[in-house]
């Protein structure tokens, strides 16, 4: 069995990965692609559960 803490690690590259296709807006300073902003935080939730189990 992996480490879980570098399975977390792990999690958390996918979702900078995932993050960058939501169309980073610097005018308004918002994400433009919800879509993509909410994969990237299920990703990391998902991540943080590993480590902690």
């Amino acid at each position: 069995m992996e480490n879980p803490i570098d399975e977390a690690r792990r999690y958390v590259s996918n979702a900078k990965d995932v993050i960058k296709n939501a169309n980073y807006d610097r005018n308004f300073k918002m994400y433009m692609d919800g879509k993509y902003v909410k994969m990237a935080g299920d990703t990391l939730w998902k991540g943080c559960l590993i480590a902690f189990y």
